[in-house]
């Protein structure tokens, strides 16, 4: 094999290994341990189930980080109005 192929192959192994690699490795595991009798039909199936799922996955895991930060930015907003409050009594009391 060339030495030009052979860097090809190794960059799209680490493409096909990231993008992949988890979906295919349990897709895999779960055509073996089920053994359907269509395994391509059931990979494929799998596959479009993960998807989905790993998107619903991301879409919680997004909305309960928005959440915290909205409740980050709230504590923060409510922290520097007590301070300014607390600073205008210090200020009446001094007068």
């Amino acid at each position: 094999m060339p030495l030009e192929d052979a860097d090809a192959l190794s960059a799209e192994s680490g493409y096909l290994q990231e993008k992949l690699g988890v979906a295919l490795t349990c897709g895999l595991a779960e055509v073996c341990r089920r053994r359907p009798s269509d395994p391509i039909q059931f990979l494929a199936q799998w596959l479009l189930r993960f998807r989905h799922f790993s998107q619903e996955a991301l879409d919680l895991e997004l909305a309960e980080l928005q959440r915290a930060e909205e409740q980050q930015r709230l504590a923060q907003y409510e922290y520097t109005a007590l301070m300014q409050r607390r600073a205008a009594e210090e200020a009446e009391e001094n007068a």
